[in-house]
Parts: C-alpha cells; sequence; structure tokens
C-alpha cells in the first residue's frame, strides 16, 4: 500500500480555506489505497506552537476533525523514526504493520486530537512537557552537524563531495551500502545543508534561533527510508533545498501540487 506522510505545513494548512492544501475529498476518496499518517515531528511541532500561541487550538480542532476524515485509522502518527539503527529494523523487520507500533500510534492521535483546552497543559507541566517530550533532540542534532564541519578537510569539498561524504557515512556506520540508498533523502538534504554551512558568507548557523525548526525537518525526512512511503510537503523551501541537493521531486518527496495530481 502506498503511505503519504504530512509534514507540519501540510497539517497547519488544513485550518486554513486558503495556501496550499491537500484536496480533502480525494484524499477521502482514496483513503483505502493510500494510508496518510501523520510525521510524528510533525505532531511535536504542531503541540510547540500551540504551547506557544504560534497555532491557536481552535485551528487545530478545525485542522484535527479535516484529518480525521482521511488519515488512516491504523496508522494516523507515523512513528518517530531517530535512531538509525531503529530505522534499519523497521526497514528489515516491517515493523511499520506491528500490533506495538499501530497501538501506539492511535493511542497519540486520540489524544493529541482531542486537545482543545487553551491551558493544557496546566502551567506547572507546560516547561516540562516541551522540553522533555516535545522538543526536538536539538543539542544532538547540533552535536551531530558540528562532528562534520570539524572535519578539516570538508572545508575545502564542493557540495557533491559533502554529500557523498554524508552518504558514506550512512553506509559505513550502519550497515553497507544498502544503508546509502535507504537513507539518501535525509543524507543529501545533510550534505547540502552543511554545505551551506560552512560558506564564508551567511552561513547556515544550526545553533541561531531561526534555525530551532531543522531537527524537526531532519526528523521528518527519516520516514522516506520506509518502502512505499512519501514524504508530502508544502514547503518550497524545502523542496528547493531537496531538489539542489540531488533528491527526485516527486519520489521520496512529494509537493502537495504533485500529490493532488496523483489522486484523480
Amino acid at each position: 500500500m502506498r503511505r503519504i506522510v504530512l509534514d507540519t505545513n501540510v497539517v497547519r494548512n488544513l485550518a486554513y480555506e486558503s495556501g496550499c492544501r491537500i484536496d480533502i475529498e480525494a484524499a477521502v476518496a482514496h483513503r483505502h489505497e493510500i494510508q496518510f499518517s501523520i510525521a510524528s515531528a510533525a505532531v511535536r511541532e504542531v503541540l510547540t506552537q500551540l504551547l506557544n500561541s504560534g497555532f491557536t487550538f481552535k485551528d487545530w480542532q478545525k485542522a484535527a476533525r479535516t484529518l480525521d476524515r482521511f488519515i488512516s485509522q491504523d496508522l494516523p502518527v507515523f512513528p518517530r523514526l531517530i535512531n538509525f539503527n531503529d530505522i534499519m529494523n523497521f526497514v528489515t523487520d516491517n515493523l511499520i504493520e506491528s500490533v506495538e507500533v499501530i497501538n501506539a500510534s492511535k493511542y497519540v492521535w486520540r489524544v493529541v486530537k482531542g486537545i482543545e483546552d487553551p491551558n493544557w497543559p496546566n502551567q506547572v507541566d507546560r516547561n516540562s512537557f516541551i522540553n522533555g517530550i516535545i522538543e526536538p533532540p536539538r543539542n544532538e542534532y547540533i552535536q551531530f552537524i558540528d562532528n562534520f564541519i570539524n572535519i578539516g578537510e570538508i572545508h575545502n569539498e564542493s557540495q557533491d563531495q559533502i554529500i557523498k561524504r554524508t552518504l558514506d557515512f550512512f553506509s559505513h556506520q550502519y550497515g553497507g551500502s544498502n544503508t546509502a540508498g535507504i537513507m539518501e533523502v535525509p543524507a543529501r538534504s545533510l550534505g547540502r545543508f552543511i554545505y551551506l554551512q560552512r560558506q564564508e558568507k551567511n552561513p547556515l548557523n544550526p545553533k541561531a534561533k531561526k534555525r530551532r525548526g531543522d531537527p524537526y525537518d531532519f526528523e521528518i525526512l527519516h520516514v522516506t527510508a520506509i518502502p512505499e512511503t512519501q514524504l508530502c510537503t508544502a514547503d518550497k523551501k524545502l523542496i528547493i533545498h531537496l531538489k539542489d541537493a540531488g533528491v527526485e521531486i516527486p519520489g521520496r518527496v512529494i509537493s502537495v501540487d504533485n500529490l493532488n495530481e496523483s489522486l484523480p
């Protein structure tokens, strides 16, 4: 079965009448042929925005009701894939269809879609909830980037050479040449990000406040490692970023417009 995993911006846009939106009626008509799920990182990012007043509870309820019309009843929230060894286990053992994964996904969606109280969670738990549950492992992500940046010869390499380096890293670190193919999208994205970060003019800084969403983006791309799974995004900058990194669009990543065109 074809799987479509929804990025944060796709989920948010369902709350509004305008903007880049999935064709809801077409998605409903194909919900038995296509498994639509929300990325785990997208759920956590939406919750963070709710708690930080970046997204209203009223709009979230509207988006959740629309999602409920077409997302998978078995796998409404796609499992979190951040540990590369876990990703390989999902691929080799087909854990995506396991009872444990399905039950956990249903539970998360049942809890999250019911959130409608602006006082949730109470103020005492708010900071611990954000820092302990929702926030992506930002420090680990920054350290991961720094490990590449600190390689001396990388500062003289082209984008293609750095991307080859990140592909080789996944291959050597996590189990052979096939790994590079499975992890191609996040590896290529990471390689381009590192290339941009070491530019002399306007280098990207993963520690900057405006880059706080980068760990979410990187984690969301991991869903593309699962066979027959596409990430759907309305983020045009991400699409350009991935194209520049050599990722085929549409392929493992598909824009909302391309998705709508594929839903007759």
